[in-house]
């Protein structure tokens, strides 16, 4: 058998950051919405578990051992099944590397699920949570995809109303941010006795959402990488109608009205030397019917 899978990236519409927890993770009330911005990943079954980049321009830069989250997530499955498995595994990355995106998360979820698949190893959706959980805090929200909170450390999913966003631009200054060094300078910096409960709140348009989009870790990425503030300020006088770095950084989205108006952005940022992407929102209806296919 050969699965071939997208795995889909995701932005934060909203992301509230909150105390550092027991377990040394973060309090958390996000906003996930996964976008059209995949890596593709293909399994076939293997007397080992093996990982091939095959794009050239990332192979130089991800490990393919376990340090690689595909292959974590490949050894933790085998392990909990306790039995000889293997797998071929090939990954076409596209997604950018340390940009808050979740390239690494969204990968680690689809191998769980290719796997589960490939091996016919019949797991539940909450035994694959469980799995996932210990993968890294926004790996459970793959297994789900579409607009869903995040709560706890992110790994408590609750399915939201699906944003119809068809006219995201996605912009990296091409530059790596590193997820912890962000975390720690926020730790460093903030008087947790002062923080009020975290956001929680239906909305019922894009308007309304819009209107309250926020991310607590983007003054700790701007003073890191200035070039997000220089990007965010360049989408919103291009017209967009909102922009927010997504995770912590350093990729900034923007929505804007039209696709007239998302085109002549994408026209004039092109020009320059950053990463620039023209995506849309996906649905959880969509995410799911497009998770698995079975060549073979």
């Amino acid at each position: 058998m050969i699965i071939k899978t997208h795995a889909y990236a995701k932005i934060n519409w909203l992301l509230e950051v909150g105390k550092l927890r027991v377990d040394k993770y973060h309090e958390l009330s996000t906003l996930f919405q996964t976008i059209d911005l995949y890596d593709e990943l293909t399994f076939t079954l293997d007397s080992n578990i093996s990982l091939k980049i095959i794009n050239e321009s990332f192979s130089t830069n991800l490990p393919t051992n376990n340090q690689n989250l595909i292959i974590k997530a490949a050894n933790l499955l085998a392990s909990h099944l306790n039995r000889p498995l293997g797998a071929k595994i090939e990954l076409k990355k596209t997604i950018p590397l340390g940009g808050g995106l979740g390239g690494g998360s969204a990968d680690a979820a689809i191998t769980l699920l290719a796997l589960n698949e490939l091996w016919q190893a019949h797991l539940s959706q909450s035994e694959l949570v469980e799995l996932a959980s210990n993968l890294g805090s926004d790996v459970v929200f793959f297994l789900f995809g579409g607009t869903a909170w995040g709560k706890g450390r992110g790994t408590e999913i609750t399915p939201a109303p699906d944003i119809d966003a068809p006219y995201l631009l996605l912009v990296n200054p091409r530059v790596e941010i590193s997820t912890s060094s962000v975390y720690l300078e926020f730790d460093r910096l903030t008087n947790y006795g002062q923080m009020s409960t975290l956001t929680t709140y239906f909305f019922t348009s894009k308007e309304m959402l819009f209107a309250n989009i926020k991310n607590s870790l983007s003054p700790i990425a701007k003073a890191i990488c200035p070039l997000v503030e220089v990007v965010e300020s360049k989408l919103t006088n291009l017209g967009a109608e909102a922009v927010l770095m997504s995770g912590s950084g350093a990729t900034v989205w923007a929505h804007f009205p039209s696709s007239s108006s998302q085109e002549n952005a994408y026209q004039t940022l092109a020009k320059s030397d950053w990463l620039v992407v023209k995506s849309r929102a996906i649905s959880h209806k969509e995410y799911q019917q497009n998770l698995l296919q079975i060549v073979s």
